[in-house]
């Protein structure tokens, strides 16, 4: 490692050796400005004019609307009239310059003060994201697969997360991207192997004091087919990096094992972005560095047995903050490691009609939810649920919530609590026939 972070070093530092050997009297415009690297001296800005000719200078800003100048003859002019400076210190001090920068750098501005490098005492590492701040605690989200121990079948207790802090690479005027930063102690408060959640918790004024941009996560309000994506995490445990690539697959359901070994059924987005052992639990962010999703799985080969490549999966944002509201709201009111809960039904249902369907816009998948079977004295049969019943949505506490696949139903069941009415909205003939029943502490169950 230090073999290839001292070739690294070379490689960005030979080309400071000419930076300014060649000012020559230009009269043509500047047509393009390339940001090209930082080093000690500031950041090395490469522009080329019109007539195709380039130089090199180093400062913070550039205007690529404005005129060429010749800066070496304005600096013999003012060292003339009692300027004592060196040529770099003239760059410093009076050039100012504003640089374009990309959509995709902007987004990774907005959320890499956002991403954490997650390690555990045995070993292990990952990534994760902070999801919620308050004066008190700062809640990271994280893949339970990184923080599960499988040699004392739990999550360990005491964790560390990394913040992208400390030495600047790139300033502009409202971000900033930063690397390295001290070791912040968070604790395990929950999570679910099926959901491949977990949430950490370490004090706020600690995160702040590690890295004073610190924030938690914008969540985006939907995400897309074929939308551009963006994955930050600990690739190979090597310190945050960033990815980009699309939304392949906007919903689908992948079967494989949790971190206990045993079988699961994850809904997920497929990505093409690169992503690689330790990215797991990281962002997966929009291009206005809105979360999306919470990177957990890699294709590694296809069913014929040949090497897979650009298949990677996300946990969508929409399924992760129902997981990590439950776990948090239980941490605040018993301050304890929490289990994540729901109600049980007490009916299995098939999925049926599964296509893909455009709405305002917007494509989604969309499916029918039809009843097996039912339990007798549950939930369901309290509803006088039928076996051949459509399931079209689900009432709580007069809040209805129309359903379009079976991992929607799930999810709003982690909604449930003690106390609360629901009713199942069944579909005869277009309209919907229900009743309603108050839940009971009995009829809570942990989730795994």
């Amino acid at each position: 490692m230090k073999k290839f972070k001292s070739l690294l070093l070379i490689l960005l530092l030979i080309p400071c050796c000419f930076l300014f050997t060649a000012c020559n009297s230009y009269s043509e415009n500047i047509v393009q400005v390339e940001k090209m690297y930082n080093d000690e001296i500031g950041t090395v800005y490469k522009l080329i004019y019109s007539d195709g000719s380039s130089s090199y200078i180093v400062d913070k800003d550039i205007d690529a609307t404005a005129q060429k100048v010749d800066l070496e003859y304005v600096y013999n002019v003012m060292t003339e009239n009692g300027y004592t400076g060196t040529y770099l210190d003239f760059i410093d001090e009076y050039l100012n310059i504003n640089v374009s920068v990309t959509d995709t750098q902007l987004a990774v501005a907005k959320a890499i003060n956002s991403v954490v490098s997650v390690y555990t005492d045995s070993g292990s590492a990952g990534s994760g994201v902070i999801y919620k701040m308050d004066d008190d605690y700062t809640y990271i989200v994280t893949n339970y697969h990184v923080v599960y121990n499988s040699n004392t079948y739990s999550p360990e207790s005491t964790l560390y997360a990394y913040m992208f802090t400390d030495d600047v690479l790139y300033s502009g005027d409202n971000y900033s991207f930063s690397f390295g930063g001290d070791v912040l102690t968070c604790s395990y408060i929950g999570g679910s192997a099926n959901y491949d959640i977990a949430v950490l918790r370490v004090n706020t004024a600690d995160v702040l004091n590690n890295n004073i941009d610190a924030c938690a996560v914008t969540i985006a309000e939907n995400y897309y087919l074929a939308e551009d994506v963006i994955a930050i995490g600990n690739p190979n445990a090597e310190g945050i990096s960033v990815t980009s690539g699309i939304v392949s697959v906007l919903s689908e359901t992948i079967i494989t094992e949790n971190a206990k070994g045993d079988e699961t059924q994850f809904h997920v987005m497929r990505i093409d972005a690169g992503v690689n052992p330790g990215n797991s639990g990281g962002g997966l962010f929009n291009s206005q560095g809105e979360l999306i999703g919470i990177v957990n799985a890699k294709r590694n080969y296809n069913n014929d047995g040949t090497m897979a490549s650009d298949i990677a999966y996300a946990l969508p944002i929409d399924d992760v903050s129902v997981v990590a509201d439950n776990i948090i709201s239980k941490n605040k009111a018993t301050n304890k490691v929490s289990n994540l809960t729901s109600i049980k039904l007490g009916i299995s249902y098939v999925e049926e009609g599964k296509q893909i369907v455009s709405v305002n816009g917007e494509i989604m998948l969309n499916s029918s939810l039809v009843v097996q079977s039912v339990t007798k004295g549950g939930i369901a049969d309290n509803l006088n649920i039928q076996a051949g019943d459509i399931i079209a949505g689900i009432k709580i506490n007069n809040e209805t919530y129309y359903i379009k696949n079976p991992n929607e139903i799930k999810l709003l069941l982690l909604n449930v609590n003690v106390g609360d009415e629901i009713a199942l909205l069944v579909d005869v003939n277009d309209a919907y026939n229900y009743s309603t029943y108050t839940v009971l502490q009995s009829d809570l169950v942990n989730v795994d």
